[in-house]
């Protein structure tokens, strides 16, 4: 890398961190989904081991989920306590993606001013930036981890024995990460297509790691979850989520969503470039990146991946994709009269990039409501000060896990619903309780699943557009805590 080069991927990646660590601490919590991260860090950092046997999860079940990630945020909890390292570690990897696209696009243009362009514009993927800051998820180091292995796979040498064990070391550390590393493997096989229907010559060294690549895959996948699919059966790809989550996690996208999650500049530039490489320019290299992209948009449009996750992916990709055209306009420029309006057109993109991803990427991430208020904490520490240890609790299936990590207790319902049964008639059953108007059908459904306390939060107000228990009596049903919107009944009674 050239000195001027290093000095502006320096700025940037120290720029995109600065602004992730400026919105995470800005939260005294985190989303809610990091929790179930969280409780399985915590204790790896006391025993060693994950908990795949969890005693608060329903009552008691068994966890199936791969745990690399968790295993290297608690090393770094070790050094730093767990909630620093969770605050900073996710977001020093996320801002990884900065460099690790520069190499990238430096690699396929040779063009500094694309890569550092390509740079700056993997910072700040809207859908990317809100969907991984202040979250403790294994997204924040798959997605730069993935681009890496692409980038070494394109760029292997088959003779340097080194490069080859590097290559196998990170991806195993890929696939014992998360499921979605098969969007890696299909982009390989969509690119040895390509290139046989280009009549492009592939190096055998290629098509064997496409080979190993997918034994490896499956050999783990199959080892973690295997007693999950044949339980589930082919629904475990849904996670066996109920219907109205499913609905939410797994809708069809558009065009409209695409611009909007991945920026307006990536998705025309990159759109350009995958189809000039299908029907124009034939480029190797790009056909890989082109490959991803096609993989990444199948596996959407079949709803074998959630719409977040998804578009993170192919939001990456596009810039990088984008970058290649980028380079293609400066080399166009030199070979007419206007180049001497090169510098207003270069300020005029990023301006427009700036107003268009920027900019509404770090509104998205301010304005995220996905995370626990300190007044709920207050309520779910309270549970944890002034209830039974074997207490079974009521909350929302999105507040699961926040209530096992701080308070503690047992929860009925949480939104990891692998070896859940009944999961829809369950969720149906907890939105009776808190909505229904009578007093015997409550009790027998809190007898039913053994619950002594409900947790009442204002999210869970808005979400189910009630205000109060109506079967409150002060005696079977005594409210025990109300504070800033939080409240906590106590189950005095049972039905025999």
């Amino acid at each position: 890398m050239e000195r001027k080069d290093l000095i502006w991927v320096t700025a940037i990646f120290t720029l995109v961190f600065s602004i992730r660590l400026y919105l995470a601490f800005g939260h005294g919590t985190f989303d809610y989904g990091s929790y179930f991260n969280l409780r399985q860090t915590q204790n790896i950092m006391e025993t060693g081991l994950p908990k795949f046997q969890d005693d608060l999860s329903y009552g008691g079940r068994f966890f199936t989920f791969l745990p690399f990630f968790h295993y290297i945020l608690a090393i770094a909890g070790k050094i730093m306590g767990i909630e620093l390292a969770a605050k900073v570690v996710p977001e020093l990897f996320a801002s990884a993606l900065c460099i690790v696209s520069y190499l990238i696009v430096k690699r396929l243009t040779r063009s500094s001013h694309a890569a550092i362009f390509s740079s700056f514009m993997s910072g700040f993927i809207p859908v990317y930036l809100t969907e991984t800051v202040n979250s403790v998820s294994p997204l924040a180091l798959v997605v730069p981890l993935m681009f890496l292995l692409l980038h070494s796979f394109l760029h292997m040498d088959p003779k340097n024995r080194k490069s080859i064990f590097l290559f196998i070391a990170g991806l195993l550390c890929l696939v014992l990460m998360h499921p979605v590393s098969i969007l890696f493997i299909l982009a390989l096989y969509f690119y040895i297509l390509l290139c046989r229907i280009e009549q492009i010559k592939l190096e055998a060294s290629e098509v064997e790691l496409t080979i190993f690549s997918t034994f490896l895959w499956l050999w783990v996948n199959l080892i973690i979850y295997k007693k999950a699919l044949q339980l589930h059966g082919i629904n475990i790809i849904w996670q066996n989520m109920p219907e109205y989550l499913y609905l939410q996690n797994f809708g069809g996208v558009d065009i409209l969503g695409i611009l909007l999650r991945a920026g307006l500049l990536p998705t025309i530039f990159g759109i350009y470039i995958i189809y000039r490489g299908i029907f124009g320019e034939k480029s190797k290299q790009a056909f890989l990146f082109i490959s991803f992209a096609f993989s990444t948009a199948i596996m959407l449009w079949l709803k074998f991946i959630s719409l977040a996750v998804g578009m993170i992916f192919l939001g990456a990709v596009l810039v990088i994709l984008s970058s290649l055209f980028y380079a293609k306009f400066l080399a166009y420029l030199e070979k007419t009269r206007i180049l001497q309006y090169k510098p207003y057109m270069v300020v005029g993109i990023v301006v427009v990039f700036v107003f268009t991803s920027v900019l509404p990427s770090v509104y998205g991430a301010r304005m995220r409501s996905n995370y626990p208020t300190e007044v709920e904490i207050a309520g779910l520490r309270w549970l944890k000060d002034n209830t039974p240890p074997d207490s079974a609790v009521l909350a929302a299936p999105l507040e699961g896990h926040a209530l096992a990590y701080y308070a503690s207790r047992k929860n009925v319902l949480d939104d990891n619903f692998i070896f859940a049964n009944d999961v829809n008639m369950r969720l149906n059953d907890i939105n009776e309780i808190y909505k229904t108007r009578f007093k015997i059908r409550a009790i027998g459904l809190t007898t039913k699943y053994q619950i002594n306390y409900i947790l009442i939060s204002q999210k869970t107000r808005t979400d189910l557009d009630f205000e109060t228990l109506l079967y409150e009596d002060g005696d079977c049903i005594k409210k025990e805590y109300d504070k800033g919107g939080t409240a906590i009944y106590g189950i005095r009674c049972i039905l025999n």
